[in-house]
């Protein structure tokens, strides 16, 4: 594995609270970072994490868009001439059921939940395998695993990213490509310990694995949901 100040990281909806977390402990380890977050949430989060470091980078964009997020990436690794790691942290919560879920909601959680991570994925997967291999985590929600009744949309869209990270994971292993997902819990920067452990630090087996940073939360559903 490189040397930290080696490392290329990109945040994908870096502008959630664990996206911040995230990119503020790849800063202090070294890592050079590109925020890829809708509208101004890219810029928001490089200025809260440019004092921490040099090389940082932020690509506002519409999550709706191929080839702007192929582009976003492709200017990812001009600039810093390669990528090591993913990271989709993109949180986009939708509260319906499945009677109040309108067909605009519908594209608009798929594009940020699905869309963007699978295409940004497949550009990502072109740099890493030129440079030996790469990390991927996607985070996930507990509605991915358990059901509450109140998210019929985003807990479609979190189980499908659940799946696909297991697909990309078979896919890239022998690319030397890890995919693992998270599972969040209440403390953003407890979260974000765990994506950076997956993205820094895991051991080259671990792929394919759903780690809950979740005090337990979602093995006693009841006691959390109460």
């Amino acid at each position: 594995m490189h040397k930290n100040e080696e490392r290329v990281a990109i945040l994908l909806g870096g502008a959630s609270k664990v996206g911040y977390a995230t990119a503020r402990l790849f800063i202090e380890r070294g890592l050079r970072l590109a925020v890829i977050a809708r509208d101004a949430g890219a810029v928001k989060v490089t200025d809260a994490v440019r004092g921490l470091g040099e090389g940082v980078a932020h690509y506002p964009m519409n999550f709706g868009s191929v080839a702007g997020l192929r582009d976003a990436v492709e200017g990812v690794a001009q600039r810093f001439g390669r990528i090591d790691i993913l990271v989709n942290c993109v949180s986009d919560e939708v509260r319906s059921s499945l009677a109040d879920t309108t067909e605009s909601m519908w594209h608009d959680c798929m594009d940020a939940e699905i869309k963007a991570p699978f295409f940004t994925m497949q550009a990502c997967a072109e740099h890493m395998r030129r440079t030996g291999g790469g990390r991927i985590v996607n985070l996930l929600s507990a509605v991915a695993v358990v059901a509450d009744g109140c998210h019929a949309l985003y807990a479609t869209a979190k189980g499908a990213l659940s799946a696909m990270t297991r697909e990309w994971a078979v896919d890239l292993c022998n690319d030397n490509i890890q995919c693992n997902s998270v599972l969040p819990g209440s403390s953003p920067d407890k979260t974000a310990s765990v994506i950076v452990f997956l993205a820094l630090c895991a051991p080259a087996y671990l792929t394919a694995a759903q780690i809950a940073a979740d005090d337990g939360n979602t093995a006693f559903w009841d006691d959390f949901n109460a």
